[in-house]
């Protein structure tokens, strides 16, 4: 599945079968930076990377379905932490 900004440039994609995550997903910032990779396996997160704007560096990372995604919008702004764990998401508040 592929997203499409309104200029033409693309947004996001993400891979699925039967119906579920499976491989990899991927966003653009709106300048066309990176802003994330992530890996699939049957609807759980196995790793990602998490790229702030203007940096090449990840800020956050999710290794082995384990670890934390920081979320931007495609201007850079910042949206929320999510804390997984095992692949799935991990409710912080509770």
């Amino acid at each position: 599945m592929k997203i499409w900004c309104e200029n033409g440039q693309l947004q996001s994609q993400r891979e699925y079968a039967r119906n579920q995550r499976f491989g990899q997903a991927c966003a653009w910032y709106k300048n066309t930076e990176l802003m994330l990779v992530e890996e699939y396996e049957a609807d759980r997160l196995v790793s990602g990377k998490y790229f702030k704007l203007h940096k090449q560096d990840p800020i956050s990372t999710v290794v082995n379905g384990n670890g934390l995604a920081t979320l931007y919008d495609e201007t850079g702004a910042f949206i929320r932490r999510v804390q997984y764990i095992k692949g799935k998401p991990v409710d912080l508040d509770n």
